[in-house]
């Protein structure tokens, strides 16, 4: 038999063949027979499932598993529900419409702890050997070939020769889907998180010349940014307040040269499943992770205008009603005047990496880290690590 699927939709995106939620998957299946059968069933579904590959050097072969979250079925009118012969070169036509939909079935996910919500929400495609074509560009997508999310348009025909026994032939098509996330709070980060938001360096006069003060860096964390994959990606303003403590009033502020900032990527991955007794519950005893650095801009600040102020300034200010961009001090401030510098940083992703949405599912999870390295003229360089959400 010959299987031909057609989509007859695009998505509503700005990209096409990218579906979201809420958007329509509609097309039609044309089967061929190249011989008199008698077809007993077609089922046509839309579906989702993860797959994930861990190499142990200890077996012959790769160990995968592989979980299918999502199965949407076409129901099929007229007489396929019964029996139905098809006709030596005849081809026969199936429309279906499938909705993508923004949540999956609680009983999707059995895992055994606390991250139900986040498994309940639709993953993206990711991996698989997805082609990202964007108006010509063909996106780089950081996934590893360990993991992978996948959708499909799946079609499957149960049919005899004659007497002959039941024969299965199937065929499938794949969708990218990029859902809507919901953007999450912000992160309660630990002094043992690998986040890091504020970042202290003493600064020194030279070889055997004492200290010269202390140079703080700090900003927060960001809203959600879209990735661009379906909708129009975002550039949203990341702002760095920096302060110096100079160790005496001759001390002034280094020489800064560039700001970089980066986005690492990083997929994690589970397989092995172990059931836990008597609660139909299922964990995965191995774990693994990928992790790709994405460079973003190089923001070159030097010749920024120091502002010095006065121990009592950020009173002064905030007694009047006015607005204050300061931060805390140094470890090592003794009191005296400081002087603050207030940075604007755009954060924009590359139009060439495919990045997909935030996300946790049972089998593989992304997330993402944001990184910003200040260069100045007399210190090494300062580093801030901040979470990163990115949206549809």
């Amino acid at each position: 038999m010959d299987f031909t699927i057609q989509l007859k939709s695009e998505g509503n995106g700005l990209h096409r063949g990218v579906f979201s939620s809420g958007d329509f998957l509609e097309g039609d299946i044309i089967i061929g027979a190249s011989e008199e059968v008698m077809v007993d069933s077609v089922d046509i579904s839309f579906v989702g499932r993860a797959r994930t590959r861990t190499d142990n050097p200890s077996l012959p072969f790769p160990s995968t598993t592989e979980k299918e979250f999502l199965r949407l079925q076409q129901p099929i009118e007229g007489s396929v529900k019964t029996a139905m012969l098809f006709q030596e070169r005849h081809s026969y036509k199936f429309p279906f419409t499938f909705v993508i939909p923004d949540r999956l079935l609680p009983t999707s996910c059995s895992c055994h702890n606390n991250t139900l919500e986040d498994h309940l929400v639709v993953p993206p495609t990711t991996g698989g050997h997805q082609r990202w074509d964007h108006d010509g560009i063909l996106l780089d997508d950081p996934t590893p070939d360990m993991a992978e999310v996948v959708y499909e348009i799946a079609v499957k025909v149960l049919h005899s020769k004659h007497q002959g026994r039941g024969i299965a032939e199937h065929s499938s098509r794949r969708v990218c889907v990029v859902p809507e996330f919901p953007e999450t709070p912000p992160h309660f980060i630990e002094k043992t998180s690998e986040y890091r938001l504020r970042e202290e360096k003493t600064l020194s006069r030279g070889l055997l010349k004492g200290k010269s003060g202390c140079l703080v860096m700090e900003t927060q964390q960001l809203g959600a940014i879209s990735s661009g994959l379906y909708g129009p990606a975002t550039v949203v303003s990341l702002p760095v307040i920096l302060r110096f403590d100079p160790a005496s009033n001759d001390d002034a502020p280094p020489a800064l040269e560039n700001v970089r900032t980066k986005v690492q990527a990083t997929t994690m991955f589970w397989s092995g499943p172990v059931v836990s007794s008597g609660k139909e519950q299922v964990s995965y005893v191995s774990q693994r992770s990928y992790s790709e650095t994405v460079p973003l801009t190089s923001l070159r600040v030097a010749g920024a205008r120091w502002q010095k102020h006065s121990q009592e300034w950020a009173h002064e200010q905030l007694a009047a009603g006015e607005r204050v961009d300061a931060i805390a001090p140094s470890a090592t401030y003794k009191g005296g005047c400081y002087y603050l510098l207030k940075l604007s940083i755009p954060i924009q992703l590359p139009a060439n990496k495919a990045l997909v949405p935030t996300f946790n599912s049972c089998l593989v999870s992304r997330s993402y880290r944001l990184d910003l390295t200040l260069v100045s003229s007399s210190a090494s360089s300062l580093v801030l690590r901040a979470p990163l959400q990115i949206c549809r």
